[in-house]
């Protein structure tokens, strides 16, 4: 994992009416500490994962 992925306000924007009308960055603020959408990654050495498997941060 390299960085958070940040998000902009543009989130926020109802795609009908234009208007920041929600709080989708507030919310992931209170809720998890955080306003990050995802991480980027790279692929160190390719392979198969499943669920259940264990990952570990290097």
């Amino acid at each position: 994992m390299r960085e958070p992925i940040e998000r902009c306000q543009v989130t926020n924007t109802n795609p009908i009416t234009g208007l920041r009308d929600t709080a989708t960055l507030d919310i992931l603020s209170s809720q998890f500490g955080h306003r990050n959408f995802g991480v980027y990654a790279e692929v160190i050495t390719t392979g198969d994962i499943a669920l259940g498997d264990t990952a570990k941060v290097i």
